[in-house]
């Protein structure tokens, strides 16, 4: 079990542990002689380090695990490591020391996604959900999978954290507007971001699958669903149309990648839920990150995804 976490060095610390080599570059010295500079990761963070010489440089690779001990010392204001060992790594490693997690607990936001798509009356809405919810493998990479690379809850779990908030706020809108189909809402909802367990890879880091980089979460999602819905017998077209313009149009516009606009209000419902969730975990994220001594309440760089700068938020 991994002990020696990044977050947890500090200057004069030693470290003998299992880490990410995130980056791997051969450096040379005013004296010519080559050196290794490099980045170890965890779920926690990286921090640089250095080993003064190349010795079994070539059996270590970018992007793999590797055992590496050494110390920790200030420089230039930063922590950095100076390697006494970096070998590749021979143990069994568990994933979850080096991605993050969710804080939530994932059992739990299951069992209340489960509570809230109980209410969804259609049978064969409800057989949908559960082909989904219920069979392997998808129940599995949905608990796993990460709702983003980078931007909003990009740690394992963070699909289900994200699908969970966007189905209780349709859940709330729909009971203001009797109007809306509660049923298609709802699953419409739970599916709008399934793709997403074709798009990503999740092992040492968050990356984008080939599948994911040519077709992406939200072709792809309308064809998992499509497929589903063949194993329904009788399943209504217009319902599944509605559905698929549902996925299709979650992120309402072109260039975010919606290849249709939301056709029906209760598109609009599911695109304006993903928004207010995904939006907001992106403000809680730089909030929670944004610890400059600046003056000022806002921070002091425009956000990429935001383009403005942002309140840095209340104080606690």
């Amino acid at each position: 079990m991994k002990k020696d976490f990044v977050e947890n060095l500090f200057e004069g610390s030693s470290f003998d542990d299992i880490f990410i080599l995130s980056q791997k570059l051969i450096m040379a010295k005013k004296n010519g002689d080559p050196y290794l500079r490099m980045r170890l990761s965890d779920r926690t963070g990286t921090i640089e380090a250095v080993k003064w010489d190349t010795k079994d440089a070539d059996l270590i690779s970018e992007n793999n695990y590797v055992r590496a001990a050494g110390t920790v010392q200030l420089f230039n204001s930063k922590l950095q490591a100076t390697l006494t060992l970096i070998a590749p790594c021979s143990e069994n490693v568990d994933p979850a020391d080096f991605l993050q997690v969710t804080p939530k607990n994932i059992d739990s936001m299951l069992e209340e996604l489960r509570s809230i798509l109980d209410k969804v009356a259609d049978e064969k809405l409800r057989k949908l959900i559960s082909m989904f919810l219920d069979e392997e493998p998808y129940i599995t990479y949905f608990k796993q999978c990460p709702a983003a690379k980078t931007v909003h809850q990009a740690y394992i779990g963070g699909l289900l954290e994200h699908t969970l908030a966007v189905v209780k706020i349709c859940d709330a809108v729909t009971d203001l507007y009797p109007y809306l189909n509660k049923d298609v809402v709802l699953t419409g909802a739970f599916l709008h971001d399934i793709g997403k367990i074709d798009e990503f890879e999740w092992d040492m880091s968050i990356k984008y699958s080939d599948y994911g980089q040519m077709v992406g979460h939200i072709v792809g999602g309308v064809m998992l669903v499509r497929d589903a819905a063949k194993e329904i017998p009788d399943f209504d077209f217009v319902t599944q149309t509605v559905l698929e313009n549902i996925i299709l149009s979650h992120h309402e516009k072109p260039e975010y990648g919606s290849p249709k606009k939301p056709m029906s209000p209760e598109a609009v419902v599911v695109h304006m839920a993903d928004y207010a969730d995904s939006q907001i975990e992106i403000f809680r994220k730089i909030q929670e990150e944004d610890q400059d001594a600046d003056e000022g309440f806002v921070t002091s760089k425009k956000i990429q995804f935001l383009d403005t700068p942002i309140f840095k938020g209340f104080k606690k």
